[in-house]
Order: structure tokens, then C-alpha cells, then sequence
């Protein structure tokens, strides 16, 4: 039995990604941007995790971009009730390891859709890629 902890999203796998899709969004950064990561809450994880700090991170790593290629896939589908799911689990995972501006845009994005409200759904979710980049890089560098 694997002992390693996962995370695990309530939703399938996502379809391969096109090959090309334009970004509608681009991050601007203005020099008083907040920081990808709370390192505060990393921190306070690190103390309770011990040993398995490391590869609750790794599984991070490794399931957050499928949580968002699901919301990436759903939003250019125009699926605005289905992608309540996987942005809850992504806001959830991501406040758990303080990244807490990727938590707070997955949130508005299952606020949004659960009241089926969401407008450029596709804009936000490319917001997500792009900020769990800088999230990534952070706990990359925490992790080596």
C-alpha cells in the first residue's frame, strides 16, 4: 500500500490540452505583488508534516495542473457548473500549502460558477496557470 498522501480531486482526468491556445491573460508584475507562497503557513506545515512535508509538496506538484487543465478544458467548453469542482479542490489544496492569491482565485471561480455567474471563464482559468507557475517555482525551491 502506498503511503505517500494525495490529493485527490472529485473530478476525471482531463483531455490532452490543444496544441497551441492563446493566453488572454498575462501577469503584470508591479513590484508589490503579494508573494506566491505564505511562507508563514509553509512553515507551520513543515513543523507538523516532519518527513512527509516533502512529498505532500510533490503531490502538489504533480495533481494541481491536472485541477487546472480540467478548469482550463471546462471553461473553453463553456461548462460553467462543472467547474465548481475542480476549483474547490485547487482552493482548498492550495490554501493548505499557502498559496494563498491561487486559493482566492480558484475560490472566486467556484463562487462564480456555483451561482452561474462566471464571466471570462477562460481568462480566469489561464489566471490560474500562470499564477501556480510562481506558486510551483516557491515550493520547488522549498523542497530542494
Amino acid at each position: 500500500m502506498d503511503a505517500r498522501p494525495r490529493i485527490v480531486a472529485a473530478v476525471p482526468a482531463p483531455a490532452p490540452a490543444p496544441a497551441a491556445r492563446p493566453r488572454s491573460v498575462r501577469r503584470v508584475v508591479t513590484g508589490n505583488e503579494a508573494p506566491a507562497i505564505d511562507l508563514g503557513i509553509l512553515g507551520e506545515l513543515r513543523d507538523v508534516m516532519g518527513n512527509e512535508f516533502v512529498m505532500l509538496v510533490k503531490v502538489f506538484l504533480e495533481d494541481a495542473p491536472l485541477a487546472i487543465g480540467r478548469i482550463l478544458e471546462l471553461a473553453q467548453q463553456g461548462d460553467v457548473a462543472a467547474l465548481a469542482a475542480p476549483a474547490h479542490t485547487l482552493k482548498s489544496t492550495s490554501a493548505n500549502l499557502g498559496a494563498l492569491l491561487l486559493s482566492n482565485q480558484a475560490r472566486s471561480i467556484e463562487l462564480d460558477a456555483r451561482q452561474d455567474c462566471l464571466t471570462d471563464a477562460l481568462a480566469k482559468a489561464e489566471a490560474l496557470e500562470i499564477e501556480f507557475e510562481r506558486v510551483a517555482e516557491v515550493l520547488r525551491q522549498q523542497i530542494a
